[in-house]
């Protein structure tokens, strides 16, 4: 799957922890700009590299992980 504008990821923070994320611009060299909602924070505009991380490094995004019930 592509980014693209208005779709939800999780941003990873120090620490490993996931914060929602709202894709806000996908540039022609496939950066993306996130703007990221951290809990009890206002929200943050991050740029961050074209590609997700499926080891979750801090500063990297993905897609939410499916939960099962």
């Amino acid at each position: 799957m592509k980014p693209s504008v208005g779709r939800i990821v999780h941003h990873v923070h120090t620490g490993g922890a996931c914060w929602a994320a709202l894709v806000t611009q996908v540039s022609a060299d496939g950066s993306v700009t996130l703007t990221v909602f951290p809990p009890g924070s206002p929200p943050v505009a991050i740029k961050t590299p074209e590609w997700m991380d499926e080891a979750h490094a801090v500063g990297s995004w993905h897609w939410p992980e499916r939960v099962e019930e």
